[in-house]
């Protein structure tokens, strides 16, 4: 089994890249989205209920620190009860990676998890003022993933678009940036990233 942490910042795109991926994979693999929301509001598990796989929600604490065993015990009745190809889980904005990793990749689940990718969801016109403001975090993240996607580069200049995967990759040179845009020729680079993720 596969699990995709999907992380990024308030506004960034993660929730339309996971109905992405469960609108192209969703015939082909059983997947299940485990949806983390901070606040009494949980809207993303209903965008995607009805996009494909199974939405399980996890409401009101952050699965990083309040809710770990709560965490921990639902990705095991995931796995015992749905037996789900891949689960992607999408914690909150705030939600510190290295510990939600870490459940992940307890002793309980490491003859059934094959593979976790940690995914970062960038907003290309917002990065570069998160990180003057929350510079600490900004770059934990960052250190964190596998792969970080560039998302809506097509509201800001070439310029800027270059300076912030440049800035992304001084602070973790090991990450493979992608540059995401909403144009004709999205669905074969989509095709192309999901090969490779």
């Amino acid at each position: 089994m596969i699990v995709d942490i999907i992380f990024g910042f308030l506004g960034s795109g993660k929730t339309t890249f996971i109905t992405r991926i469960l609108n192209e994979w969703g015939q082909k693999e059983k997947i299940v989205v485990l949806v983390n929301e901070f606040g009494e509001v949980g809207v993303d598990g209903e965008l995607l209920k009805d996009r494909g796989g199974n939405v399980v929600e996890m409401p009101s604490g952050c699965i990083c620190c309040t809710l770990q065993a709560d965490f921990k015990k639902q990705l095991k009745e995931i796995i015992e009860d749905i037996h789900p190809q891949r689960i992607i889980v999408e914690p909150t904005g705030v939600a510190t990676i290295g510990q939600i990793r870490s459940i992940v990749e307890a002793q309980a689940f490491e003859k059934v998890i094959r593979i976790i990718h940690n995914v970062l969801v960038v907003d290309a016109a917002g990065f570069m003022g998160l990180y003057k403001a929350n510079r600490h975090f900004v770059e934990s993240q960052v250190k964190s993933a596998h792969v970080v996607l560039l998302n809506k580069i097509d509201r800001v200049d070439k310029m800027m678009s270059m300076v912030t995967r440049d800035s992304i990759s001084s602070i973790n040179p090991e990450t493979t940036v992608r540059r995401e845009r909403k144009k004709q020729g999205d669905r074969k680079k989509k095709s192309r990233r999901n090969q490779e993720i």
